[in-house]
């Protein structure tokens, strides 16, 4: 089965995340690969939770979302995927946007519709990203929500976290879970 991404077009190395190896690919686009710990668990399972979350996005969080192809194939003989996503330029949303009345409400929309497919679905979507959940002090931004073109917002992460799926079978990732929903929950309150 052949690849359904040119190699040739993988550039250089833009990010190292949580969920995902980040690389530009060609020149308006970036090409995700899993990395997570979920997917060296069970790349079955992951398949279905990362199908699971793109359902959930398009539902609750369409308009936010940068455009984005999902892309599924076997490697080594496992079922895997990739993500090829619109390359955007823009900035992570800073606590001093705030100021910005028309940013601000914007934000307020994004979290009253993550908050609505969370209370519906028990899935959230991580808005701070790994280090500004544990750093927020000193950087004070949510690496997962951009500001682009002056005034509007785009989520550049497609990952939802549940403590509550069945794909969170071990105890300790089912406590970082539980923890990053509380701690965003706590954060979030500087937001709004």
């Amino acid at each position: 089965m052949p690849l359904p991404y040119q190699k040739s077009k993988i550039k250089r190395l833009i990010s190292i995340s949580g969920e995902h190896i980040v690389y530009a690919y060609g020149d308006q686009h970036v090409i995700k690969f899993p990395s997570g710990p979920i997917h060296l668990v069970s790349s079955k399972d992951a398949l279905n939770k990362v199908k699971k979350e793109d359902q959930l996005q398009q539902k609750y969080l369409k308009q936010y979302q940068v455009p984005y192809q999902l892309c599924f194939y076997k490697k080594n003989g496992r079922p895997t995927y990739c993500v090829i996503q619109k390359y955007i330029q823009g900035r992570a949303f800073k606590i001093k946007d705030l100021k910005n009345p028309n940013l601000k409400q914007k934000l307020r929309s994004l979290i009253k519709a993550n908050n609505l497919m969370y209370k519906q679905t028990s899935y959230i979507l991580e808005l701070f990203g790994i280090k500004s959940l544990f750093f927020h002090f000193w950087l004070r931004k949510m690496e997962n929500v951009f500001v682009v073109n002056q005034n509007q917002l785009k989520i550049i992460d497609l990952g939802l976290i549940s403590d509550k799926a069945k794909i969170t079978k071990s105890l300790i990732l089912r406590l970082v879970i539980r923890w990053a929903i509380k701690r965003q929950t706590q954060l979030l309150k500087q937001y709004l």
